[in-house]
């Protein structure tokens, strides 16, 4: 799923954190646009792309008992 944002706050917190399966996301910046790609599957390994940033939601086990996830 591929969507327009403001910034990368804008994908991640409501956008990633209230979404139904959501387990991470790419941020990238194309000129004056930025947009987010959504993943609902297993992140397995990422690859370096220019202009684009990925973000895997961590799992209650990963972080542990007290802290927040995204």
């Amino acid at each position: 799923e591929m969507l327009r944002v403001t910034g990368v706050q804008t994908c991640a917190l409501p956008i990633c954190r209230f979404s139904r399966g959501c387990t991470g996301f790419e941020y990238a910046v194309e000129g004056k646009a930025s947009r987010c790609k959504l993943f609902k599957g297993p992140i397995l390994s990422t690859l370096p792309v220019g202009g684009a940033r990925c973000y895997k939601k961590a799992s209650k086990t990963e972080l542990g008992p007290h802290k927040k996830r995204l």
